[in-house]
């Protein structure tokens, strides 16, 4: 299982990234545009759509979830300018496999830095049947991974499209269990 600790980060790091949104969006959805905008502040349109899934797939039987999309975008840039930008998805399916992920994405300085990160947590009871091309389905092993991963990121526009930065990835497998040993 995943240690204590990981899930408990985890769940700290989209807290407060939802509370510093949260300030951020509710400063600037004040509806006063005339006020917003002659106090030198800037005047920021903020959009959110939702989504349900529902589908089914033979190696997970079907999947029930949903993510959510917010969109802030800065009305003094041109419009050419990337906006500001949070996922978060999280899908169950009925073989007990879950995930959840969280990605922010912004960007500053007229879109010459991008600050992004991706974040999530992912449980997959799955079968392992074995490595080469002579293998049986009775060679199926239940195996269950269980991950967090992070992936922040920082570049630097240096040329059009071209960009030159860090990012880290960082996986931390939790558990692999083997529930049948075929060796």
């Amino acid at each position: 299982m995943i240690e204590q600790r990981h899930k408990v980060l985890y769940f700290l790091l989209i807290s407060i990234t939802f509370w510093l949104l949260s300030g951020y969006c509710s400063e600037n959805s004040s509806g006063d545009n005339e006020s917003t905008q002659n106090s030198g502040e800037p005047n920021r349109r903020i959009s959110f759509a939702g989504y349900p899934v529902i589908l089914y797939m033979p190696e997970t039987s079907l999947i029930f979830g949903g993510g959510a999309a917010m969109t802030i975008r800065d009305q003094h840039n041109h419009k050419n300018y990337r906006p500001d930008n949070v996922n978060f998805y999280a899908i169950y399916t009925l073989k007990n496999q879950l995930a959840v992920s969280f990605s922010p994405d912004f960007y500053f300085d007229e879109d010459k830095w991008q600050l992004k990160m991706m974040s999530g947590y992912q449980k997959f009871p799955d079968l392992f049947y074995g490595i080469g091309n002579k293998t049986e389905g009775d060679d199926a092993e239940n195996v269950t991974t269980e991950d967090v991963f992070v992936r922040p990121g920082l570049t630097r526009r240096i040329y059009k499209n071209l960009r030159l930065g860090v990012i880290y990835h960082s996986i931390t497998p939790a558990s692999k269990k083997l529930k049948k040993m075929g060796y």
